[in-house]
C-alpha cells in the first residue's frame, strides 16, 4: 500500500490510539486516511478491527468484506472476518473464511486455532444433531489445534482446547495430558486449572480435581464457579473439613460481584391475593435428577392457587421438558441474561416464592439469590446442603434427612415435610422386573450403579469384606466413568489390595436410560455408597425391585438413601455401622426365596408409597408453600 508520509503518520496515530482504546478517535481518523486512499484492503481491515472494538459487528463485517473485494488474496481479511463470525456463531461461515486465508497463508498459527474453534464450538452448539456428526467435527477441531501448536509450540490456549475436545472425545487421559501441557507453559492460567480438575473429577480423581480447583482459585479468585466445584465436591470427601468448608461458602458469597442497588427495580409481588406466584431456577429442567423430581407432582398442584413460572438457566430441551412445560404459565430461557437483569424480570413477573433448584452444581444461578429477588426465598431438589446464602430463607428437607440437630449446619431455615423431601416420577419405559438372578447364577450380585465419585477407597474395602462375607459373590459397578481404561484398572487395583479376586468384579460402561435400568436385572441387592448417599441410582433400583443396603450418615448428602428406604418401610436395609451393613448383605444374601419374593413385590410397594405418590407429595408441597408465605406475610405486617 503507497501512503504519502503524511498518511504515514497518521497510520502510526491511529495504531497508538488503539492502544490505548481509544476507538472513536481512532475511527475518525481512520476515516479521513480511507478517503486519501479508497482502494486501501489494509485500511478497510483496521477499520474493520476499530468497529469490532467498538461493538459496531455489523459495519466491522462490510468493513473486513471489503478488503477482501479489494485484495481477494488478503489473508488477515478473511482471518479477521472469520474470528468476527464465531462471536456470531456463525460457524459454517467462519470455517469458510479461516480455510481462505490458510490457503494464502498456510502456516498461521492463529487461523488453525481459530479454525479448530469454530470446529469445536459447532459441535458443542448442536443440540439435535447425530452422535457421527458431532463427533467428526470435533475430530476436525483436534486435527487443526494440533496443526495450531506445530507452528507453535508454546500456544498454551491451544493445549487447553485441546483438551476441551479431548474430553468431549471421551479422550479423558489425553485432555488430561493436554492441560498439564498447557499449565507447564503458562502456571497462571486459570482455564487450563479449572478443567484439568474437571477431567479429573469425571474418571474420580476427587482429591486431585480439588487440588486443581484451588490452584485455579489462587489464579483468579473471584471465579464463582471453581469456587462452587470446591464446595460441591468437598461433599464426596470422606473427612469433610466443616470448618474449611465454611469458609469457602463464605468466601462464595463474599465473592459475589456487587450490584448498584439503584439499578434493581422495586417489589411488585402481591400480597394478599388467591394465587401465589412460584418461580423455579434451574439449569437442570429437563432429564436430571431435578426434572425427574418435578414432573412427579407438578400437575398435582393446586393451579387456582399456585401459578408456575420457570427460569431455565439451559438450553437443553428433551421429553422431560416438554412435559414440565404444561404446568408453567411461563417459560424464560435465562442462561444469556445478566444477574442484574434477572432480578428485575422475576420481580417484574411479581414472584411471591422463589426456589433455588441447583445449590452449588452445575448451570447454578446463586449470585442472584443474593439480592432477594423474591420476597420469599427457598433451596430444594438439586443440592442436598446449604448454599451459604443468608438470603435464601428455607431448605426443604424431610424428618430423615435433616433431623433436628442437623439445623446448626444450615444458614437457611428448615421445612421438613411430612414423608419424604423429594418424590420421584416413574421412567417412562416399560420394563419387566426378571427373576431373581441368583437362582440362574447360583451366586450372588450386589450392584452399585451411582457416580464414580461417591466410590472411594474406605467404602471399597467395606465392600470387599461383603464380598469376601458372601461365598462365591460377585459386584457389578456401572456408570460413565467405567468406559476408561485408567479408572477401571484403579478399581481392579483397590479391590485386589483387598484380597478380592478381579473374577468377582463387574464393570461397565455408560448406556441409555432404558438399557441402564435394564441393567438392574443382573443385581440381587444395590449397595449404597458413603459419605455421599444414592439418590436417583437408589429411587430406580428400588423400581426395579432391586432393594437397597445403606448406612446412617452425619449429613444431608449421607441420609437420602435412609429416608428412601425409611418411606418405604424396609428399615431393616438401614445399618448403623459398618459392621452392621454387613450383617445387613450377609442376612439377605442367605435367602435367595425371601429375596425373590421382595424382588417381585418391591416396584408395587414402592409406587403405592410417597417414594412415588406425586399427588400426595404436591399435596404436602402446597401446604407448606401457603403456610410459609403466610408467616411472611404476618412477620412483615403486610396487609
Amino acid at each position: 500500500m503507497n501512503i504519502k508520509n503524511n498518511s504515514d503518520l497518521n497510520l502510526e496515530t491511529i495504531l497508538g490510539l488503539i492502544k490505548s482504546k481509544k476507538f472513536v478517535e481512532a475511527n475518525s481518523q481512520i476515516n479521513k486516511l480511507i478517503h486519501i486512499s479508497p482502494k486501501s484492503h489494509f485500511l478497510y481491515n483496521l477499520k474493520g478491527i476499530i468497529l469490532s472494538n467498538q461493538n459496531k459487528i455489523a459495519e466491522s463485517i462490510d468493513c473486513f468484506k471489503k478488503s477482501i473485494k479489494i485484495k481477494p488474496d488478503f489473508a488477515e481479511g478473511y482471518y479477521n472476518l472469520g474470528v468476527i463470525l464465531i462471536n456470531l456463531e456463525r460457524f459454517n461461515e467462519s470455517i469458510s473464511c479461516l480455510k481462505e486465508s490458510l490457503k494464502i497463508n498456510p502456516k498461521n498459527s492463529n487461523a488453525f486455532y481459530n479454525l479448530a474453534n469454530a470446529f469445536s464450538k459447532l459441535a458443542l452448539s448442536r443440540t439435535k444433531t447425530s452422535i457421527l456428526e458431532k463427533t467428526k467435527e470435533l475430530n476436525q477441531a483436534k486435527k487443526y489445534y494440533i496443526e495450531s501448536i506445530k507452528y507453535k509450540p508454546d500456544y498454551f490456549q491451544a493445549y487447553n482446547n485441546l483438551g476441551i475436545v479431548n474430553r468431549n472425545l471421551g479422550y479423558i487421559n489425553e485432555a488430561i495430558k493436554n492441560y498439564k501441557e498447557s499449565i507447564k507453559i503458562k502456571n497462571d492460567f486459570a482455564s487450563a486449572h479449572y478443567n484439568l480438575g474437571n477431567a479429573q473429577r469425571s474418571i474420580g480423581n476427587l482429591n486431585e480435581s480439588i487440588i486443581s480447583f484451588e490452584n485455579a482459585l489462587k489464579i483468579k479468585p473471584d471465579d464463582l464457579e471453581t469456587r462452587s466445584n470446591i464446595i460441591l465436591f468437598s461433599n464426596y470427601l470422606l473427612n469433610l473439613d466443616i470448618k474449611k468448608h465454611n469458609e469457602q461458602l463464605k468466601s462464595f458469597k463474599n465473592n459475589i460481584k456487587e450490584i448498584d442497588k439503584n439499578l434493581i427495580i422495586p417489589y411488585k409481588f402481591q400480597t394478599r391475593k388467591d394465587k401465589l406466584k412460584i418461580g423455579f431456577i434451574s439449569g437442570d429442567l429437563s432429564s436430571h435428577p431435578v426434572g425427574f423430581f418435578l414432573k412427579s407432582f407438578l400437575k398435582y398442584l393446586n393451579y387456582n392457587k399456585i401459578e408456575l413460572i420457570a427460569y431455565s438457566n439451559s438450553k437443553k430441551e428433551d421429553n422431560i421438558t416438554k412435559d414440565l412445560k404444561k404446568n408453567f404459565s411461563a417459560w424464560h430461557t435465562v442462561n444469556d441474561i445478566k444477574d442484574v437483569d434477572l432480578i428485575n424480570k422475576i420481580r417484574k413477573d411479581k414472584i411471591n416464592i422463589l426456589f433455588d433448584l441447583s445449590g452449588h452444581t452445575g448451570k447454578n444461578r446463586l449470585p442472584v439469590f443474593k439480592y432477594k429477588p423474591a420476597p420469599v426465598q427457598i433451596a430444594w431438589g438439586g443440592y442436598p446442603d446449604t448454599t451459604g446464602i443468608d438470603e435464601i430463607d428455607y431448605i426443604i428437607g424431610d424428618n430423615y434427612v435433616l433431623p433436628i440437630n442437623e439445623k446448626s449446619n444450615f444458614i437457611e431455615k428448615i421445612i421438613r415435610l411430612s414423608n419424604i423431601w423429594v418424590c420421584f416420577s416413574e421412567p417412562e419405559f416399560d420394563i419387566k422386573i426378571n427373576s431373581l438372578p441368583a437362582k440362574k447364577n447360583g451366586y450372588i450380585t450386589f450392584g452399585s450403579f451411582n457416580n464414580l465419585l461417591k466410590i472411594n477407597n474406605e467404602l471399597i474395602s467395606l465392600w470387599s469384606k461383603v464380598l469376601i462375607s458372601v461365598p462365591n459373590s460377585k459386584i457389578f459397578l456401572k456408570g460413565k466413568a467405567l468406559d476408561n481404561t485408567t479408572v477401571k484398572n484403579n478399581i481392579f487395583g483397590q479391590f485386589k489390595k483387598n484380597k478380592v479376586s478381579l473374577d468377582s468384579i463387574i464393570l461397565e460402561g455408560p448406556s441409555s436410560r432404558e438399557n441402564f435400568l435394564k441393567s438392574y436385572n443382573k443385581v440381587d441387592i444395590s449397595l449404597d455408597t458413603f459419605p455421599y448417599s444414592g439418590g436417583v441410582t437408589s429411587f430406580e433400583s428400588i423400581w426395579m425391585g432391586v432393594p437397597v443396603v445403606t448406612k446412617k450418615g452425619e449429613r444431608f448428602v449421607s441420609r437420602t438413601t435412609e429416608s428412601i428406604n425409611s418411606n418405604l418401610g424396609i428399615i431393616d436395609l438401614i445399618a448403623d455401622s459398618d459392621e452392621e451393613y454387613i450383617d445387613i448383605c450377609v442376612k439377605y444374601a442367605k435367602s435367595y426365596d425371601d429375596l425373590s419374593n421382595l424382588r417381585k413385590t418391591l416396584r408395587t410397594k414402592a409406587l403405592q408409597s410417597s417414594l412415588f405418590d406425586g399427588k400426595k407429595f404436591a399435596e404436602n408441597f402446597e401446604k407448606k408453600l401457603i403456610e410459609v408465605w403466610d408467616n411472611f406475610i404476618d412477620s412483615k405486617k403486610i396487609i
